[in-house]
């Protein structure tokens, strides 16, 4: 007896199968991926918020913020080596001070936190902080650090937030979407520049973090919530920006007031 091969239009069917299985599967299993990638996102900004609240009670309840002599705050790694130095303007400060804080001429680890927790598993660039030196005293890289955090450069002029404040307030998120890695370096203390898009419509997007569809949003209680818009609930204060601005950032504003929520870099 002779074999009965399969005809053109038999295999073409087959495939045509094939791919439409694929097409099918394929996204649901990225999805399946980026939705492991979010909870362990949720994960990290737990343990921040835990943290922060174990630095605030063996601090006043305050939480994490610095007085600098200035008030730029898209800047990383501005030195980062110098702990006494009062020019230091770092948006991300504050949470590294998590990990190290300053003491005299040297950097102290307070373990509020571990360099992991500081870096989304959705971006693929990102990875924690080798802390190299034992002065640093704030991150080494854009990369190292994937969130943004409430503006606390100048807490002498915007007052310093404690746990006594709205429990719902946003405090950290995904990386505020006005930002992006890349900008220009200088010569303080190996300073890098994020980039800050010029668009107004940038101020109502989503973080990239999680292909602009929403960001993880640490609030003031330590809970963590998934959000689709950057525009807080019951008001127009947006996460990204001072209350009420809407053209271009120059990297240099403060928060409106106490309660204006602002998240930075």
């Amino acid at each position: 007896m002779r074999r009965r091969a399969f005809t053109l239009i038999e295999l073409l069917v087959v495939i045509a199968i094939l791919a439409i299985l694929v097409a099918i599967l394929v996204p649901v299993f990225i999805g399946v991926i980026e939705s492991s990638r979010r909870a362990k996102c949720t994960s990290n900004l737990k343990n921040i918020g835990k943290g922060v609240h174990e630095s605030a009670a063996d601090n006043g309840q305050a939480i994490p913020g610095f007085d600098s002599a200035t008030t730029q705050w898209r800047r990383i790694g501005h030195y980062n080596n110098t702990p006494t130095s009062l020019n230091m303007d770092d948006g991300t400060r504050p949470l590294f001070m998590l990990m190290y804080i300053p003491s005299g001429a040297t950097a102290k680890a307070v373990n509020y936190a571990a360099p992991a927790a500081f870096v989304c598993p959705s971006v693929t660039t990102a990875k924690p902080d080798p802390i190299g030196y034992s002065t640093q005293v704030g991150f080494t890289s854009p990369f190292n650090i994937s969130y943004s955090v409430q503006h606390q450069i100048r807490v002498s002029v915007t007052g310093r937030l404690t746990l006594t404040g709205v429990p719902q307030r946003p405090i950290c998120a995904d990386k505020n979407p006005l930002m992006f890695y890349g900008g220009g370096t200088s010569t303080a203390g190996g300073t890098t520049f994020y980039g800050m898009d010029p668009t107004t419509a940038a101020h109502t997007a989503n973080s990239v973090n999680h292909k602009s569809v929403g960001q993880n949003v640490l609030l003031l209680d330590a809970s963590v919530s998934w959000r689709t818009t950057p525009v807080i609930p019951g008001g127009t204060d947006n996460m990204w920006d001072p209350r009420g601005q809407v053209s271009a950032l120059v990297g240099s504003e403060l928060p409106v007031d106490a309660d204006d929520v602002f998240l930075v870099p």
